[in-house]
């Protein structure tokens, strides 16, 4: 990462390190409204902390889940995007909202 971190990519990455920590595993979703059901999957192949194993191949993920907002943000300026956090049975336990049109320039 280059230049100084806004605070939401700050908030992000505390964020990814507590799912590591409770062993969720982050996916970056889309919305076009931002209501939860209508949240459709955009990057899935992140791992859990517990797969990880150490700290510093967490942060390096989470350096990669941040890239990947970036990205998909810029590619999708209109919908929502946030990380969901999913447990070993695929169900959404946690949902942090990294990019909303309506305040990030959309």
């Amino acid at each position: 990462m280059t230049g100084v971190p806004s605070f939401n990519d700050i908030n992000a990455q505390v964020r990814l390190n507590e799912m590591f920590l409770h062993r969720v595993r982050p996916t970056i979703q889309r919305s076009h409204d931002g209501r939860l059901k209508t949240y459709v999957p955009w990057k899935v192949s992140y791992e859990t902390g517990f797969v990880l194993g150490t700290w510093h191949r967490a942060i390096e993920q989470g350096q990669l889940i941040l890239g990947d907002l970036k990205s998909c943000a810029k590619r999708h300026p209109q919908d929502y995007i946030s990380v969901v956090g999913i447990n070993e049975e695929n169900i959404p336990v946690d949902v942090f909202n990294y990019y909303d049109p309506n305040t990030n320039g959309g």
